[in-house]
């Protein structure tokens, strides 16, 4: 996750193609690998809380709470893993777009 972090600390270089379209695939990678943990992470948290399951408890409310407070750790990873796969898709999109960009600027002959 850090070294995914990194790569959307590193602002895109929008004024060389070569050096953008690098950094997306970057990024594709990187989006995959968190993709492919925030499903494992997902599945880790159904098992959780299929054990933790408390029906001794008088009310779904009481169940609840419990719940959440015994999940509170792995939620907040996959949560965070989801965040950082938004953020992914996101900066590849917007790359893609500067990507458009430049070479609708090169057709127009306002770039070499």
């Amino acid at each position: 996750m850090d070294e995914a972090r990194k790569v959307l600390s590193e602002p895109m270089e929008t004024d060389n193609g070569h050096i953008l379209r690098g950094q997306l695939a970057l990024a594709e990678s990187f989006q995959y690998i968190i993709s492919l943990e925030y499903r494992k992470a997902e599945e880790e948290l159904a098992d959780l809380r299929g054990r933790l399951y408390n029906p001794s408890l008088k009310t779904e409310l009481e169940r609840k709470v419990d719940m959440e407070r015994n999940t509170r750790a792995i939620q907040r990873h996959v949560d965070e893993l989801a965040d950082l796969a938004k953020c992914l898709k996101d900066r590849i999109s917007l790359g893609q777009s500067f990507l458009k960009s430049m070479q609708a600027e090169i057709e127009a002959g306002l770039l070499k």
